[in-house]
């Protein structure tokens, strides 16, 4: 039971440390002041929240033609081998 109090403990402690600096970034960015920041701060990290999906989105799409790219790219070069080798089986 320990063991799993320390790793909550852990994972408790760097999300605080997360928020700690996305909050002073946030402030350093704005202008504002940490509690003005700190005030927002569900707002900002909806916002987050929302950029992050949207990042991977576009990463699963970016990797899904790249995919696709790679494929259409192999499917050329075995059909262009095959071409080749047919017409040395004399």
């Amino acid at each position: 039971m320990s063991m799993v109090r320390g790793i909550f403990g852990a994972a408790l402690g760097a999300a605080t440390a997360g928020i700690a600096l996305r909050i002073r970034a946030v402030s350093k960015q704005r202008g504002q002041s940490l509690a003005d920041v700190a005030a927002d701060l569900p707002g900002i990290l909806a916002e987050d929240a929302t950029r992050i999906a949207d990042a991977a989105r576009h990463a699963l799409e970016d990797g899904r033609e790249a995919s696709r790219s790679a494929r259409i790219d192999f499917d050329e070069q075995v059909a262009s081998r095959s071409r080749r080798t047919k017409g040395n089986d004399v």
